[in-house]
């Protein structure tokens, strides 16, 4: 079983952060933690499907402990 298959066709598109907040009715910029991790996973020579999983996972919580309903916030 081959876990690091070298792939030249390696894209990464970070959501705006309105996608993981409780309004999606206002549009903004990826932020600089969001645009630092596309830059790294983009440099990356090898597909890292689990790195990835992990990273969007770690910035949707993130970004959903900034909302007010939010069950990752502290209390």
């Amino acid at each position: 079983m081959n876990l690091s298959p070298h792939r030249s066709d390696i894209s990464l598109s970070v959501a705006p952060t309105s996608s993981f907040s409780a309004s999606s009715s206002s549009f903004s910029a990826p932020t600089a933690a969001e645009r630092v991790l596309a830059a790294e996973l983009q440099a990356r020579e090898e597909a890292h499907d689990a790195l990835s999983m992990m990273v969007t996972s770690m910035a949707r919580m993130v970004q959903a402990g900034k909302t007010r309903d939010s069950r990752w916030k502290d209390s």
